[in-house]
């Protein structure tokens, strides 16, 4: 059936943006056997929805799977108020599910977008400022859409570029780049965290009003986009950000930190030594220079295999020096946009 350019009437299909499948596959397994079932049955997602709560808030190339995270979190058994590391924490997926288990959540990852997306995921506002949120987001919409159309009626030409946008010719048609640019600038004018939250709000939006395929996917594709549409969705996704938050805080248990969440670089982690109880994390990269050095790791190339391994003291890998005694860490490596699998050398 075809579309409408609003979503109406065509057939979706779940995307895949996970590291691991959610079919189960066959799965070899060593080490502790009570651990390697934990870490077996970790990656069996079936038909979770990966997009429940903050989760869907912002698509992300390779991230965790939520269940996974939440297994692979649990399975550290660690007690409330303990310290938990994710050097490579992407979206934010694994910190979200310590946040529900009542852990200290640390976030690090290279990519600006990664930051940005993972604290306005689990970001510790009260109701107020959530209603703020969507209130500026509402207010930045209507004020777009309302600058569109008295264009229009007094030159009946379209909005002109703006001189010094940033968003490049190209990427989208020109009445959506237009809109795009509008709301670019609006929200560059928030500040504090409610503009930090516009702004995760406008990027995960970015891609669906694109001439791009997908995250992952550079060709081209034709989209039927009618005026006002990017401007009404980014109203509506802050709202469900806004719900989300909610209902992510309330699971979580009272006293529990929010997560600090910084960029950086994993092979130059900025803690003490020892500060850490356990670390989980998802490693798109399978290159030994990249792995975190970790008591158990979980290759998620089919067949998974589930590995339990003694800490390398030896290891040159940043993280593992933050680990404290008797601690233990799991790291999900999985192959991406068809990269070959790799081996983790300790």
């Amino acid at each position: 059936m075809p579309g409408d350019g609003t979503g109406r009437g065509v057939k979706k299909t779940p995307r895949r943006a996970l590291t691991q499948a959610r079919s189960a596959g066959p799965s070899e397994t060593w080490g502790d056997p009570a651990l390697a079932k934990r870490l077996a049955t970790a990656l069996n997602v079936g038909d979770a929805d990966p997009r429940r709560g903050v989760h869907g808030f912002h698509s992300y190339p390779a991230r965790m799977h939520p269940l996974t995270a939440g297994r692979a979190v649990a399975s550290l058994e660690l007690p409330a108020g303990a310290v938990i590391l994710d050097p490579f924490c992407g979206s934010g997926t694994v910190l979200v599910e310590a946040l529900i288990d009542g852990l200290q959540a640390i976030g690090r990852d290279a990519s600006p977008l990664a930051i940005l997306v993972a604290r306005a995921k689990t970001w510790p506002g009260p109701a107020a400022a959530r209603a703020k949120l969507v209130g500026r987001a509402r207010d930045i919409a209507a004020a777009v859409i309302a600058e569109g159309k008295s264009a229009r009626r007094a030159t009946h030409e379209t909005v002109p570029h703006r001189a010094k946008s940033r968003v490049p010719i190209g990427a989208f048609d020109p009445h959506v780049r237009r809109e795009v640019e509008a709301l670019a600038a609006a929200v560059d004018a928030v500040r504090g965290d409610v503009g930090e939250l516009l702004r995760a709000v406008l990027s995960s939006i970015l891609t669906k009003f694109s001439r791009r395929a997908s995250d992952t996917r550079g060709e081209t594709v034709p989209r039927k986009i009618g005026r006002g549409m990017p401007a009404r969705l980014v109203a509506d996704r802050a709202g469900e950000l806004a719900m989300g938050l909610d209902a992510l805080w309330r699971r979580v248990p009272e006293g529990t930190p929010a997560p600090r969440i910084e960029l950086g670089d994993a092979r130059r982690l900025d803690l003490p030594d020892a500060s850490v109880d356990g670390i989980v994390s998802s490693v798109p990269d399978v290159s030994p220079a990249v792995v975190v050095a970790a008591s158990v790791v979980v290759a998620a190339a089919p067949p998974a295999v589930v590995a339990a391994a003694p800490p390398s003291s030896s290891s040159p890998h940043a993280a593992a020096s933050k680990l404290s005694a008797a601690s233990a860490a799991i790291v999900v490596v999985s192959r991406f946009m068809g990269s070959p699998p790799g081996e983790c050398v300790w």
